[in-house]
């Protein structure tokens, strides 16, 4: 809690009005209003591909150059010990709320669009669930990690167009495989980019409070 709190204080308010909660309820209507069996994977497509752009480019507002020499919170984090974990807490607490996100609106596109045929296997559902939004999480944080490296929006933007290219193209290919393979490369997929991107950042978050260069 304490650090779910600190990462809510650290975000900016335009952040928190778009990202945090406007973005999850628009997802989750475009795929309750247009979600149908026949539908289904051109709105799960769109939507995880377009939030996870929109994920990579936001990023900049609260980490922007955090992997950067020039960012603005290094003076915070060489004071003192505490403010290296602050941010260590803030960066795995937006991790998780990121893949809570993914899987919140993944899972009601999913259930939306199917409910209204009530064929489809309860495995068959926690699959596409598991695939599309942790391919679509990966995704965004291996993007993400690449963006705080640049303190300027060019680069953040041109990550975040890529990372909708390779969120669907990655979805599209994960889920032609057995569904059981599929959720496995997937979770890995995703995680090993959650960890990549925190890992990344307190690295050189710990070399700038050694005084190292960055």
């Amino acid at each position: 809690m304490k650090a779910m709190k600190g990462y809510w204080n650290h975000t900016t308010l335009l952040f928190k009005i778009l990202i945090l909660l406007l973005m999850p309820v628009m997802a989750c209507l475009v795929g309750i209003l247009f979600g149908s069996p026949q539908t289904v994977d051109v709105v799960l497509y769109t939507s995880l591909a377009l939030v996870a752009m929109l994920e990579t480019f936001t990023d900049t507002w609260n980490f922007g150059g955090i992997c950067n020499k020039e960012f603005k919170g290094s003076e915070l984090i060489k004071s003192s010990v505490r403010g290296r974990q602050f941010y260590a807490q803030v960066l795995i607490a937006d991790c998780v709320r990121r893949y809570g996100y993914f899987v919140l609106i993944t899972a009601v596109i999913v259930v939306a669009s199917f409910m209204q045929e009530g064929s489809s296997s309860l495995g068959y559902l926690i699959s596409c669930i598991l695939i599309c939004s942790f391919t679509a999480a990966g995704s965004a944080m291996f993007a993400i990690a690449g963006s705080r490296f640049f303190d300027n929006y060019f680069g953040s933007l041109m990550l975040a167009y890529a990372s909708v290219i390779v969120t669907a193209f990655l979805m599209a290919v994960l889920m032609l495989l057995s569904g059981f393979v599929g959720c496995v490369i997937a979770v890995i997929y995703g995680v090993a980019a959650g960890v990549v991107a925190v890992l990344l950042a307190y690295k050189k978050m710990e070399r700038s409070y050694y005084d190292q260069t960055i």
